[in-house]
């Protein structure tokens, strides 16, 4: 009797493994799917870099030189967005994430964002929309930063060259005691039925364009949600997508920062 039960207990552990086997293996392909889609995503900007350098090294005027530079730079800016995207999604903890929170001057901080991904970037026109007064959150400003860095990423890669991106700071149209941080393109919009879906992790609508992991997007939902506050993706008003970030203010900096909007061009 007892070596009976102990030869059920045995074909119970290897049925038992052989389910969860079921269920892991795809689970493994799937990741090791993605981990190829990425390598194969990082490769291009790579091979951009090493075109742009080997070609510097021929006998070129300085227009040419200073185009290929920036090209360099541009690829190299990209590329450690992909990585830096992914070595976060890859630390985003289950649950709770780590807000460590201060005073910041948002306004400052989408000014300098803004200003520094311009400086490189000839494929776009950005513009910068910001409040009179300043607005101040209790907010952690890297993870706030790399909000607006991956927002604006985002409409860069899916709006056609040439045209024109949005970017602006203002406090919430319905009145809630929130600071609303948002990016529009001109690109093709975002269709209603996969309005949550950009924000899930390896989600790209356009699939085929090689750009980006689809991780940028889930990353600025977890740390936004992380402060307290709301992403979403609505029409935006030049019929391309505006992408929209909600975050909490404290009482007094409401009051303080009631004033409209003044275009900045950057």
């Amino acid at each position: 009797m007892g070596t009976s039960t102990m030869a059920d207990g045995a074909r119970e552990k290897v049925a038992t493994r052989d389910r969860s086997a079921t269920v892991v293996r795809p689970l493994q392909w799937r990741g090791l799917e993605q981990v190829a889609g990425i390598a194969h995503d990082m490769r291009a900007p790579l091979a951009t870099i090493t075109t742009s350098a080997e070609l510097l090294e021929q006998d070129l005027n300085a227009d040419e030189s200073a185009h290929l530079v920036n090209v360099i730079q541009r690829q190299a800016y990209r590329l450690q967005q992909m990585i830096q995207d992914l070595a976060e999604f890859i630390r985003l903890p289950e649950n709770g994430i780590n807000i460590r929170a201060e005073e910041v001057d948002l306004t400052d901080l989408v000014r300098e964002v803004a200003a520094g991904f311009q400086s490189f970037t000839t494929t776009h026109h950005l513009t910068i929309e910001l409040p009179d007064a300043a607005i101040s959150a209790l907010v952690d400003g890297e993870k706030v930063r790399r909000i607006l860095q991956n927002l604006l990423g985002n409409a860069f890669q899916y709006s056609p060259r040439g045209t024109s991106v949005l970017a602006r700071l203002c406090l919430s149209r319905s009145g809630a005691n929130e600071v609303v941080i948002e990016v529009e393109d001109e690109g093709s919009g975002v269709p209603e039925a996969d309005r949550e879906n950009v924000f899930e992790p390896f989600v790209r609508l356009d699939a085929g364009s090689g750009n980006g992991q689809g991780l940028g997007l889930h990353i600025v939902r977890r740390f936004t949600e992380a402060h307290g506050g709301r992403a979403w993706v609505e029409d935006g008003e030049r019929g391309g997508a505006r992408f929209c970030v909600a975050l909490p203010l404290p009482a007094s900096s409401a009051a303080e920062s009631e004033s409209g909007p003044a275009a900045v061009v950057v």
